[in-house]
């Protein structure tokens, strides 16, 4: 609201200079040059191999402004499809599933994306088995920049995987991150 004056108690104060000062611009050509190494790296590591880019349907995210990025990268790729993370993939061989984000923060979107693939596969393949689907995945997490912690977190969230592979340019500072 125009004229409206916040007021802050010395918590938030603190809370808000602690957070100000450890707050990184990063400029959109060197976000995107960033982005294509991470990207690069990724595209040495799967070499020809086939896979899907998740690219969740339910709402739009920075995922659909990466993608944009990369769409002339990617459609020149073996690209299987683009998949919701409640596809249900009928598995016969390992899978390879390219997640691309701006950033990984805390790590926890990116391990429910994770595990949301992974309990739409179990229960399109029962006879696998809840305990075991996870080993025909080979999740590979292109994005940027990326929390210590944030990454941390999803990688040991990830031990019943057959592999997670993150592609990232620079680790941030894990401000505020659990």
């Amino acid at each position: 609201m125009p004229g409206r004056k916040l007021s802050w108690n010395d918590n938030d104060r603190a809370f808000i200079e602690e957070l100000l000062n450890n707050t990184i611009y990063i400029n959109y050509q060197t976000f995107k040059k960033s982005l294509l190494l991470s990207f690069e790296m990724f595209r040495q590591e799967i070499d020809n191999s086939q896979f899907y880019l998740l690219l969740p349907n339910s709402k739009i995210g920075s995922e659909h402004w990466i993608t944009e990025i990369l769409w002339p990268l990617l459609r020149n790729m073996n690209l299987i499809d683009i998949i919701d993370q409640q596809q249900n993939l009928i598995l016969k061989d390992v899978v390879n599933i390219l997640i691309i984000d701006d950033a990984i923060y805390s790590g926890q979107n990116t391990i429910t994306k994770i595990e949301a693939i992974i309990f739409a596969a179990a229960l399109a393949n029962p006879k696998i088995g809840f305990m075991n689907v996870g080993k025909y995945f080979k999740f590979h997490i292109v994005t940027p920049y990326t929390t210590r912690n944030g990454g941390d977190k999803v990688i040991k969230k990830s031990t019943n995987l057959k592999q997670i592979m993150s592609f990232t340019r620079q680790i941030i500072y894990p401000y505020l991150v659990s």
